[in-house]
């Protein structure tokens, strides 16, 4: 009974874990070069991250819609609403233009 219980949890744990999907992007000037170290951010998580030096970003996130922040200094902030993320699969934001 006890390793039943015990089974039972883990795959309820396993199953809660894999409902995750990724938003994929990148961030960009006026000019179209890339903006290396924008901070882009979930809004009311803890989930974010920085942009690489190609202005790429990758965040794992549970299914959901999120709206993202995205910042550099220099740059004025925006924000993009309703990011659908589906479990299993990849939401793209690509060429994300600061000014």
């Amino acid at each position: 009974m006890k390793y039943s219980v015990l089974f039972i949890l883990s795959f309820l744990v396993s199953v809660a874990a894999s409902a995750k999907g990724t938003i994929r992007g990148s961030v960009i000037d006026h000019e179209g070069y890339p903006v290396i170290s924008a901070v882009v951010q979930v809004e009311g998580t803890t989930i974010g991250t920085v942009t690489d030096l190609d202005g790429a970003f990758t965040l794992e996130v549970e299914s959901g819609t999120y709206k993202i922040n995205i910042s550099s200094m220099g740059f004025q902030a925006m924000s993009i609403e309703d990011v659908n993320v589906k479990e299993g699969e990849v939401s793209l934001l690509t060429d994300i233009q600061l000014q």
